[in-house]
């Protein structure tokens, strides 16, 4: 007669905790517990940020219908944080969308495009290619970098064709900045990148060495 009482009890103690103290709350372990994860399910669909991005961090890679429909609401959260966050964990949910990412990859967010550009890229795979081309003339690098990365990753042969070419160009560019940013893109790549990161590594700007240093 007791359990559901503790149980409730428990919930709601964990969820106050939660909320009052973010992360630090668990400390270094995971909430593996039924009755945990539950809470942490319920976090997502908090009007907090905070407890949303919490939650979703804590979850890790756990899938199912309900953490799909979640994040699909996260999608549309005013806080950018958090569509950010849920654009980029979409990608691996069950019965991702590509259409459900779309209308973020117009975002006014820096973030939330960069991470709508990895998540499309990812689900739509070679039918990405024409809006992920258009996205590597974005005004902002991370977003460029994230459109190019996913062309490579996920493109397919015509992905290769395009963003080899425009990686190229980078790589080759007498501008220091068009040069790091061509690190930042090898670094999404693995280890098939390791030639172009190794003599971007002996570059003579201390800017791109350093974003050489950071892709590796």
């Amino acid at each position: 007669a007791m359990i559901p009482v503790v149980r409730r009890r428990y919930l709601r103690t964990l969820q106050a905790t939660l909320s009052a103290r973010g992360a630090l709350a668990l400390d270094v372990e995971p909430i593996t517990d039924a009755a945990g994860r539950e809470a942490l399910r319920a976090m997502l669909e908090s009007d907090e940020p905070r407890q949303a991005l919490l939650a979703l961090e804590q979850l890790g890679d756990e899938r199912s219908p309900q953490i799909t429909a979640l994040l699909e609401r996260l999608l549309t959260s005013p806080e950018p944080r958090v569509r950010a966050a849920a654009v980029d964990r979409y990608a691996q949910a069950i019965g991702a969308r590509a259409d459900a990412v779309l209308p973020l990859l117009s975002d006014p967010s820096v973030d939330v495009r960069a991470a709508a550009a990895r998540s499309y890229a990812a689900i739509a795979r070679d039918e990405s290619i024409d809006l992920l081309v258009s996205l590597t003339t974005d005004a902002e690098r991370d977003v460029r970098s994230a459109a190019l990365a996913g062309l490579l990753l996920h493109g397919g042969i015509e992905g290769d064709i395009t963003g080899g070419a425009r990686l190229a160009a980078l790589l080759g560019s007498g501008s220091r900045d068009e040069r790091a940013e061509a690190a930042a893109v090898l670094g999404t790549l693995g280890p098939e990148a390791y030639r172009p990161i190794r003599r971007l590594l002996g570059d003579g700007e201390p800017t791109v060495r350093r974003a050489a240093l950071r892709a590796c």
